[in-house]
């Protein structure tokens, strides 16, 4: 795939200063992460993904749910799956709701685990109960075996072959 729109990237790290990740899949096909408080790292991180032509997903944080820091830092494991998890928006409501501290985030995750979401038959399924709770929300999922399960790209915004889950990159833009 085509390469992210770096500078866009570097201007909205700035403003989206709460944590930083990037998620691949190795040669065996398992999901792999890199987390960090400090955007350089995960960039640098990303930037050998994409020069190396691995798939992969950047996200930057901006809380609205949960403290800022390392504990709620994306992506998010999967529990009982070996899946990782991103999500761009505000879940509504997720059953059992969201502890103290934590954010929506790792409570969908934590969710999630409770579905067989390595068989392909049931994401459908996990879709539309993920839809319910997610308004216009986006996740994405790396699963075992290479699999990516998107949910809502609808409301996110493809640049030159890339999927941004947000417009903000490009409306917020600085000009030089």
């Amino acid at each position: 795939g085509a390469p992210p729109d770096w500078r866009g990237l570097d201007e909205s790290a700035g403003w989206n200063a709460d944590g930083y990740g990037v998620m691949w899949h190795g040669t065996d096909g398992k999901p792999l992460a890199h987390r960090s408080m400090r955007w350089a790292d995960v960039r640098k991180h990303a930037m050998e993904l994409v020069n190396s032509r691995t798939s992969c997903a950047i996200h930057q944080r901006f809380a609205t749910h949960g403290e800022p820091g390392p504990i709620n830092r994306h992506p998010f494991i999967v529990p009982n799956h070996d899946g990782l998890l991103i999500h761009n928006g505000i879940v509504s409501h997720v059953p059992g709701g969201i502890p103290a501290g934590e954010n929506d985030s790792r409570t969908l995750a934590r969710w999630l685990g409770g579905f067989n979401v390595n068989g392909k038959k049931a994401w459908p399924k996990i879709k539309y109960r993920v839809k319910q709770i997610l308004n216009s929300g986006k996740v994405l999922v790396a699963l075992p075996e290479g699999r990516w399960e998107l949910i809502n790209p609808e409301y996110g915004v493809t640049k030159e072959g890339v999927w941004y889950s947000s417009r903000s990159i490009f409306d917020r833009r600085v000009s030089v």
